[in-house]
């Protein structure tokens, strides 16, 4: 009797790891030791015949990887990550959609199509001699390599004989890719063996080793932080989502190649769209959500598979049988949820309505099994009809007394329920009784601070219009009731100050003293384009860093508009509905972000990348470098000491095509330059024409300078780098930013942004995005001769603004569209103070306020779900960000500080002794690369 109640049931399945959106996963950025960005050095150490002799080596899958620009998408594999179920065998389940999907050998097998047979157990010792190879690059005995150790001896191979290099070269492929190891992490030592035997090589299984170490570190997991890294080939995972739920794939896959193994098959893709939305979609179009359970086999026993201590797991086996067998059965986990949610309303009243009957017909049963007097067919027959006669009359009687039972529980809850009411009201009476004396006192007392408060600030504001209405130069705002100062200074005395080391303060809230007309001209540059004359004809045209000034109105721009701010201290809102898009709003610096800290590892790593760096990029103010090191040229940039350390920054990976932007000058591409210089060498600085004075301002050294101002940058000179960094990104091969997801703004854009801001600020219904140059933009069209067609968000997330506020300085902006938040690169600091981070923090409004509104304006909601918060912003601290203390060279550093980002790679090398060499070679690239870039700003 008791298989026939197991059978009314459905069977066991694996529960859920997390209660589901309960991960400990959840809201952790995921990290991966997948280190593809090695190959072009692999390639370039081992040779090039050594690396086709690797694709067709039993692991050649990752060298095919690595040449197939798979693009990672870690959301992908994260989202798969928290909807585990408890497997208590060596394989992996996840719960898409209310559907189970396996992640077991079959499917790596399947994904890979790396041999997944059972691992040898017998020794095995290979025919060459491995201890002598291992020996070389200092691997201990009895272990196999590390990364650091196989980076090292890439430094040295090239002398090698073709059979070392292949050795190295599979080895190396173990680390970066089959294991995805930790860079200090040893590969197996029976697997680093097999490389040097071509027999046990082809005959290994790969796919079971490989496999078994992902799993092992999946289960093993654990966060730390925000983060946390899984060891191993992770891309298999994003590519069994593409594989098995359906939508994924047609969604995100990106088919490359459909005859390919699925691991080469799909592109991948970034995904944006939430995946949760994409699911519901599905199920929406097909009654349920379309997935490939589990690698189907003929024979149900090819389904399981054995390892060595590996535990029972019997709920696994019936899901396993019931799925190859078409029993599964649908909403399992469903269902479960919503029984326990009803047990536990229920277990204090009636419990399960059938379980009673249930019990009853079961103890009937043991009592005519366990009763006397059954030998003949008729006593029996005549028993069973007294018997039934007896079930249908408790039955009835059951069914009413559990009717009844129902209806008296009901009126006795709803009992208990008024009682409760009658005991809160009567409670609420007297607290409120109690309070409302308190609160009115209280509320009166605050409405007369806040009225008293209104009145000092608005004297104030109408004193400071009286002021700046009068011409006054220099405006102190002292605040003492709250403890907040605003504070105005002139940035000549700052900057000698600055200079000086005297200044207590940031210098960059200033209205210059020697304000010019904006229509003053630009060193007598405009551009030339139909959209770049409209941006100009729209601007107040501010020269940078001290060389011309603003006009009147933007320095009301850089300057925090108070009548904002009394109006928010007194929660009342004007004729603004950005604050419902942006700040809502916001005190200032409660979106300023603090600056992170790193681990004990990345401050090592720093140390040393700073000890090295500084000591290896040291240039001569004429561009050639100084005191050259033959070991560090020796080695391949960006790898710039032992044990493969280099000068990467934290999560970036350098590109096939990298370049180090702190290198020495090309002398015949400066000889080049000094040639068409050349015939005005007779004239003054200043007194050539546009073009040389162009160049001049660049490359003359800070001691020639006719006045201190001389050598600040231009909004020119800004745009014509941008310009050649532009054109690197569109047209060098191979590609040489550490991420194609990045997009240069052009500078002469950014300038009609911030004029634009000034309406904005004032009612954003003004400023229109859809349908204008702000689609354009972020649509990758703007500028019209540099158009990449590479979208926000779907193609790209990080913007590289360079912005100049007060006039004169200039600062360097990264954008992360995808976190909502700005990183601001400030090369003049001066200290760090409250006052200082909130007015930079004002000078970036244009950006933190309006590129949300713009995304959600321009951009599907499906692609870029609205945001309803401005950007965040945090002001790099001077620690992390190289100084520039003579002060006057801040366009050179910004300048730097975007294409190191963009690389990749770590500031250091950026400082006063080798700014005028970098000046140098800023000219010489403009003048090499793009000669014809000055047409666009109509020079003469």
């Amino acid at each position: 009797m008791a298989e026939v109640i197991s059978e009314e049931q459905p069977r066991d399945y694996p529960p859920r790891l997390y209660a589901e959106g309960e991960s400990i996963l959840e809201n952790k950025l995921l990290n991966h030791n997948i280190k593809m960005g090695d190959v072009p050095v692999i390639i370039e150490s081992i040779g090039q015949d050594a690396w086709n002799e690797l694709k067709g080596s039993p692991i050649g899958i990752i060298a095919k990887l690595a040449e197939s620009q798979f693009v990672w998408s870690g959301k992908t594999v994260h989202f798969l990550l928290c909807r585990q179920l408890r497997i208590h065998k060596k394989e992996i389940w996840f719960l898409v959609g209310g559907q189970p999907i396996r992640f077991g050998l079959n499917e790596f097998g399947h994904i890979t199509g790396l041999n997944t047979g059972s691992i040898p157990t017998e020794k095995f010792e290979p025919k060459a001699d491995y201890k002598a190879f291992f020996s070389e690059l200092n691997v201990p005995g009895g272990e196999g390599p590390k990364l650091d150790e196989l980076r090292a001896g890439l430094l040295v191979c090239r002398t090698w004989t073709p059979e070392k290099r292949k050795w190295l070269g599979l080895l190396t492929l173990q680390a970066i890719g089959l294991y995805g190891l930790h860079h200090n992490s040893r590969i197996p030592f029976e697997s680093a063996k097999r490389v040097f035997d071509e027999e046990a090589m082809n005959t290994y299984p790969w796919g079971r080793s490989a496999f078994e170490a992902l799993v092992n570190s999946i289960k093993m997991l654990r966060h730390v932080g925000k983060t946390y890294t899984v060891s191993g080939m992770v891309y298999v995972l994003q590519a069994l989502a593409y594989d098995s739920v359906k939508c994924f794939g047609e969604r995100y896959g990106r088919v490359v190649n459909k005859d390919e193994i699925p691991l080469l098959r799909w592109g991948g893709n970034r995904t944006r769209k939430t995946m949760e939305l994409t699911i519901a979609e599905d199920i929406k179009a097909h009654g349920e959500l379309r997935v490939s359970k589990l690698v189907m086999k003929d024979d149900v026993r090819e389904l399981f598979h054995t390892w060595p201590d590996e535990e029972e797991d019997p709920a696994l086996d019936n899901l396993i049988r019931d799925i190859h067998e078409d029993k599964f059965v649908k909403g399992y986990w469903d269902v479960k949820k919503t029984e326990k949610k009803r047990k536990n309303v229920n277990s204090n009243a009636a419990g399960d309505s059938e379980s009673p009957a249930k019990r009853q017909k079961v103890h009937n049963v043991k009592d005519v099994i366990n009763s006397e007097g059954l030998g003949s067919g008729e006593e029996d027959a005549e028993k069973k009809k007294k018997k039934k006669k007896k079930k249908e009359k408790v039955g009835s009687a059951e069914d009413d007394v559990l009717e009844d039972v129902s209806f008296k529980t009901v009126v006795d809850l709803v009992k208990q329920l008024n009682s409760r009411f009658d005991t809160v009201d009567t409670s609420i009476k007297e607290v409120s009784s109690n309070m409302e004396k308190v609160i009115g006192d209280r509320v009166e007392a605050r409405m007369d601070e806040k009225f008293e408060y209104m009145e000092k600030e608005l004297k104030q504001m109408k004193e400071r219009l009286n002021a700046i209405e009068q011409g006054a130069k220099d405006i102190v705002d002292v605040e003492k009731d709250i403890g907040i100062a605003g504070v105005s200074k002139n940035l000549e005395k700052e900057f000698a100050n600055v200079i000086d080391g005297k200044s207590a303060i940031d210098f960059i809230e200033t209205l210059p003293n020697n304000t010019r007309a904006a229509v003053g001209r630009r060193r007598g540059r405009k551009p030339s384009s139909t959209t770049v004359k409209k941006v100009v004809r729209k601007l107040a045209t501010a020269p940078a860093e001290g060389g011309a000034a603003l006009d009147e109105k933007k320095e009301a721009a850089d300057v925090p508009d108070k009548d904002e701010e009394v109006l928010e201290k007194a929660g009342i809102k004007g004729d603004n509905d950005v604050y419902d898009v942006t700040d809502q709003l916001l005190a200032g610096d409660e979106r300023t972000l603090p600056e992170s800290e790193d681990d004990e590892e990345e401050l090592i790593r720093i140390e040393r990348i700073n000890a090295l760096r500084k000591e290896s990029v040291k240039l001569s103010p004429d561009g050639s470098a100084l005191n050259p090191l033959s070991n560090i040229s020796e080695r391949i940039f960006p790898h710039i000491g032992d044990n493969g350390l280099t000068c990467m920054r934290k999560n970036c990976v350098p590109s096939a095509g990298i370049y180090d932007p702190l290198s020495p000058v090309d002398p015949a591409k400066l000889q080049k330059l000094k040639e068409m210089m050349a015939p005005f060498k007779h004239l003054p600085l200043g007194r050539a024409t546009d073009t040389v004075d162009f160049y001049r301002i660049l490359i003359t050294e800070r001691k020639d300078w006719p006045d201190r101002q001389y050598g600040w940058l231009y909004d020119d000179h800004i745009a014509a780098y941008l310009r050649v960094l532009r054109k690197r990104f569109i047209t060098r091969v191979p590609f040489p930013f550490h991420t194609k997801r990045i997009a240069f703004i052009d500078s002469w854009f950014v300038s009609y942004w911030c004029k634009e801001y000034d309406q904005f600020k004032i009612k954003p219904e003004r400023i229109k995005f859809k349908g204008t140059a702000y689609e354009r933009l972020v649509h990758g069209l703007e500028p019209k001769d540099q158009q990449t067609n590479m979208k926000w968000i779907e193609d790209v997330d990080h913007l590289y603004i360079v912005h100049q506020i007060g006039g004169n300085h200039w600062l360097a902006l990264d954008v992360d569209l995808v976190k909502g938040h700005i990183d601001c690169y400030d090369s003049i600091v001066g200290q760090h103070t409250k006052e200082s981070e909130l007015s930079v923090l004002e000078a970036c409004r244009p950006f933190t306020r309006m590129i949300p509104k713009m995304m959600n304006e321009i951009i599907p909601p499906e692609i870029y779900p609205p945001r309803f918060e401005q950007f965040s912003f945090r002001r790099r601290n001077k620690s992390r960000v190289p100084q520039n203390s003579q002060v006057g060279d801040c366009g050179v550093y910004a300048l730097k500080f975007i294409e190191c980002l963009a690389l990749g790679v770590s500031f250091v090398g950026i400082c006063d002794e080798n700014i005028q060499a970098i000046r140098v070679k800023m000219a010489t690239e403009i003048y090499d690369e793009a000669p014809d870039l000055l047409a666009a700003f109509d020079v003469q």
